[in-house]
């Protein structure tokens, strides 16, 4: 007979296993619908990087490759690739050639209109058999699950993109991090825009 230390270990390896096969499950389905929608030489990355310039302002290169976990110079190649594309349009700051401000073109954001449409249609197919609160009390284990994984004394400059592509208004891990959500900055930023007087 297995020692109750050893059964609870086992348990819990499982459910990490789940998550793991979830998670990857879910990327598949994404990418593979990515591809259907905007075309076979479609990536994850550039999906991603569309629904960053969608919710926020990327203003740097770096803010970028934070985001998609890759080097300034790949990131650079991706922002080069879509704006190729005619997906998103880039402007350059005057003053400071490192500061930049992405935006979707028209193309750009009837891509990500239709992406974001068909998921919709296919994740509540997918998912008919489940309620709302199913979903809601799930988040929120595994929420309350992430905040013992993640590293709480990070320097409030430090970008948080722990949602990926799923921006998030309420998030645990916001209030318990320092670390700066770059959704929340980029909302704060238009607050401000808004609040300022006209010059």
């Amino acid at each position: 007979m297995a020692a109750p230390g050893t059964k609870r270990a086992e348990i819990i390896n499982d459910f990490l296993a789940s998550t793991l096969i979830f998670s990857t499950a879910m990327t598949d389905l994404i990418d593979e619908q990515a591809r259907r929608v905007i075309g076979k030489s479609f990536t994850m990355p550039q999906l991603k990087l569309l629904k960053l310039v969608a919710r926020t302002e990327a203003g740097t290169i770096s803010d970028v490759a934070t985001f998609l976990g890759v080097s300034n110079a790949a990131a650079s190649k991706a922002v080069d690739r879509l704006v190729r594309r005619g997906l998103i349009e880039r402007k350059e700051s005057e003053n400071d050639r490192r500061a930049i401000r992405l935006s979707l073109s028209d193309d750009g954001k009837r891509i990500l209109e239709r992406y974001e449409e068909i998921q919709l249609k296919t994740l509540d197919g997918l998912f008919r058999q489940f309620m709302p609160q199913d979903f809601i009390d799930a988040g929120e284990l595994l929420d309350r699950l992430s905040l013992d994984l993640v590293d709480t004394s990070s320097r409030p400059d430090q970008l948080c993109f722990r949602c990926g592509i799923y921006f998030r208004d309420k998030c645990l891990l916001r209030d318990a991090t320092k670390r700066t959500c770059y959704h929340h900055l980029h909302k704060l930023r238009q607050k401000q825009r808004k609040g300022s007087p006209q010059g």
